[in-house]
């Protein structure tokens, strides 16, 4: 399609279109383009599209120019003007002036003028320019409300050389009640409830220039018009605009226009107040032609404005691919050709300003349609962070391919993202609406109520090596969408710092019951831990002579609850250091301690036979049994606590004699872990004489069937990973065992746990 350099209005490009429609008729094979005058959208044609026409636009009303200042634009404001009878409103405003007469109320306020003695009364009359300025400023006032005109300067404008003298505005439900409501006469939207405010000598502060206007024996002229907009804004679009010009004049031209209906007023616009967008259809085939056009937003600087409005300044189109579809610079008619994506812009420049808005189109091959609109993947924002919507989505079309489509998103998100969150302290979601022809595609947009600011009961925690802390609530939480919490419970972090034997400091970390990243921190001190018990299997061990004995070990219990086999530091006397080598047949004593404790023991001097027969018959070994107890004297003396016979004649007789069915000390589970096709047990160490564990699990809670167990063979071990099968719930429950004699002694089964792998 050729270009023409020079730049055309809307009226100009629709009678293009329509010349051009009987050029192109062959080549366009009944896709052409019927364009019908005052037609603002273009009437497609299409394999794949039904016939769509448009209603006729509205009358386009001149303004008192007519081409755009520099810096300006022309604008078009389509809206509804309202009319009376030109006797009922030149009645109503000259009943109000003639009461004033009447009462020969002070004129000016203050001068010691009166109306009626220092001034006769005179009617007010029709004016056909004053009625024609009236109409364009209700349009102005829509757009910018006040006695200031978008397009810069005071309200005063000249028309056909003519100006009017003074203004008054009203926002009102009638014509009529906006000079004088008599049903209300305090109606602050009239003119009329001024005058309590004029008739006030007091009075100082208030507004009273539209009564005053009304009363002034200088006007002998009046024009009224009303008008209702289409604005988003304010709200304009619920009341009418209600405007009076008056003249002092003489001999004017009283014709009564009294204009109704929808129209389209043009008034000239500063370009800063101006943003444009592009309409039009933005799918089109191969060969397939179309007419794009711009919609006008005016918003000016007191939030009031249209966003329906009409471009009358000259506007500029560009393709950003012409391989794939074409446009015509100055009357926007484009024409697909070839399959892709492409850009067009459309431009407008006045005084260095520019206002610019870009579309983007798809151009699909011949017959191929557009069948659905695929939902994008969802969004999660912060609450108060508004979500960044995709500028495209992925259409699907009736040949199964895809294609990427530009969609319009509607606005209202806002509340949403920041205050929708009120209701839900965790998060909430919401869907946002995007539209790309008659098709509709939804948006997830899933909002987090992150944290602001939270006060802990105490950030620090002192407890004993082995004491389980308790730790600290939120005592206040705020959130980022205004929210906020008390006592909130913390979920902190599983460890085991505080069974540290040696203690420590250290920094715990705790998860709040939101859907937040953030987290809280205190500081845990564990004091180290001291010696609760120290207990020896055996007061009484056995040598060779002259072969020094094998000591018996401490076992010694700790505050936190850790239990081991420690070596007893021997108080190194001459006994200890030579008492072996003593004849069979004699004994001697050993002191020594252990944490804390102090223990003695008798070593028995034996031939080497007598010796080995005493420990094959288990009367002694390395570590001993039983569980002797030290003293905390340091004197040696025997702890009543020893089941040892040592003053019988069966030296032989010990612990192990005494309580060799005895069962072990059981233990308990601390913990199950679930891990990939396996689970992690955790247990108390056992605090008496054991050699090992056995662990049971089974599907069935009562491990009367599936049961399968695991022994582990060292005391000293506290945790075991067994293999599971996935996805299945376990119950797991464990004991300990000692051996005497070849025999296996089995403490009781712990309580059972359960745990899903």
């Amino acid at each position: 399609m050729g270009k023409r350099s020079e730049k055309l209005t809307d009226k100009e490009r629709r009678n293009h279109m329509k010349e051009k429609q009987g050029k192109d008729q062959n080549r366009l094979k009944l896709r052409g383009i019927l364009l019908l005058s005052l037609v603002w959208l273009s009437v497609l044609f299409s394999g794949k599209n039904p016939e769509k026409v448009m209603a006729a636009e509205p009358s386009v009303l001149e303004t008192n120019v007519t081409e755009a200042a520099e810096g300006n634009f022309m604008i078009g404001v389509p809206g509804i003007f309202y009319s009376t009878e030109e006797n009922e409103m030149l009645d109503r405003m000259n009943e109000v002036r003639k009461e004033a007469y009447n009462e020969k109320l002070e004129y000016p306020k203050g001068s010691g003028k009166h109306l009626g003695v220092d001034y006769p009364y005179v009617s007010l009359k029709w004016s056909n320019k004053c009625e024609r300025i009236a109409r364009i400023r209700a349009a102005e006032v829509s757009l910018l409300a006040g006695h200031v005109r978008p397009c810069g300067g005071i309200a005063q404008l000249s028309l056909e050389g003519f100006s009017q003298n003074g203004e008054v505005i009203a926002w009102d439900d009638t014509v009529l009640n906006g000079i004088w409501n008599k049903e209300n006469p305090n109606d602050p939207g009239s003119w009329y409830s001024e005058k309590k405010y004029y008739i006030d000598p007091a009075d100082t502060t208030h507004v009273t220039g539209h009564y005053t206007a009304m009363i002034d024996p200088d006007n002998t002229y009046v024009g009224i018009s009303a008008f209702q907009g289409s604005s988003a804004f304010g709200y304009l679009n619920s009341w009418k605009i209600i405007t009076g010009e008056f003249s002092p004049k003489e001999s004017l031209d009283e014709t009564f226009v009294g204009l109704q209906g929808e129209y389209i007023q043009k008034v000239e616009v500063k370009a800063g107040y101006v943003s444009m967008k592009i309409v039009g259809n933005n799918a089109l085939d191969i060969d397939e032609g179309t007419l794009f056009e711009t919609n006008i937003t005016v918003n000016t600087t007191n939030g009031y404005g249209s966003n329906n409005c009409r471009m009358y300044s000259p506007v500029k189109w560009t393709s950003s691919n012409e391989d794939v579809l074409v446009i015509d610079e100055a009357t926007g008619i484009a024409t697909g050709k070839a399959e892709g994506r492409v850009k067009i812009t459309a431009t407008a420049v006045s005084g260095g300003v520019e206002v610019s808005d870009t579309l983007d189109v798809v151009v699909l091959p011949a017959g191929i349609a557009i069948e659905k609109l695929i939902a994008p993947e969802p969004i999660t924002v912060n609450t108060g962070t508004k979500p960044e919507l995709p500028k495209s989505v992925t259409a699907l079309l009736t040949n199964g391919a895809t294609a990427e489509v530009a969609v319009s998103w509607e606005e209202p998100v806002a509340d949403f993202y920041k205050k929708n969150s009120y209701l839900y302290y965790q998060d909430t979601s919401f869907d946002v609406m995007g539209t790309f022809q008659e098709f509709t595609v939804a948006q997830k947009v899933n909002v987090i109520a992150q944290i602001e600011r939270f006060d802990l009961e105490t950030d620090t925690v002192t407890v004993e090596s082995g004491q389980k802390p308790v730790y600290p609530k939120a005592k206040q939480v705020c959130l980022t969408n205004g929210m906020a919490y008390k006592d909130s419970t913390i979920n902190w972090t599983d460890h085991e710092e505080y069974k540290k034997r040696e203690g420590g400091t250290f920094e715990i970390e705790g998860v709040f019951p939101f859907n937040t990243t953030k987290k809280a921190k205190l500081t845990l001190i564990v004091n180290p831990a001291t010696v609760t018990s120290a207990v020896i299997g055996r007061t009484t061990i056995v040598t060779a002579t002259g072969k020094e004995p094998e000591y018996p070990k401490a076992t010694v219990t700790w505050s936190n609850g850790d239990v081991e086999e420690t070596e007893i530091s021997w108080d190194q006397t001459e006994d200890f250091k030579e008492g072996y080598k003593r004849s069979a047949g004699t004994s001697y004593t050993i002191t020594g301690s252990c944490g804390g404790k102090h223990f003695t023991v008798t070593v028995l001097v034996k031939t080497e036979e007598e010796a080995g027969q005493d420990i094959k018959d288990g009367q002694e070994g390395g570590n001993g049994s039983g569980d002797g107890n030290g003293s905390d004297s340091g004197t040696g003396r025997q702890d009543p606590g020893n089941d040892i016979e040592q003053n019988t004649g069966n030296p032989r007789r010990n612990r192990t004699d005494i309580d060799a069915d005895a069962k072990p000390v059981g233990t308990s589970i601390t913990k199950l872990k679930a891990g990939r096709k396996a689970f992690t047990v955790k247990w108390e160490k056992a605090s008496g004489e054991i050699n090992g564990y056995q662990i049971q699990y089974s599907t069935k809670k009562n491990f009367k069937s599936g049961v399968k167990k695991v022994t582990v063979k060292k005391a000293a071990i506290t945790s075991k990973k067994i293999k599971a099968k996935a996805g299945r719930r376990y119950y797991v429950r464990i004991r300990t065992y000692r051996i005497v004699n070849g025999k296996y002694l089995y403490s009781d089964w712990s309580k059972g746990k359960k745990i899903k792998v």
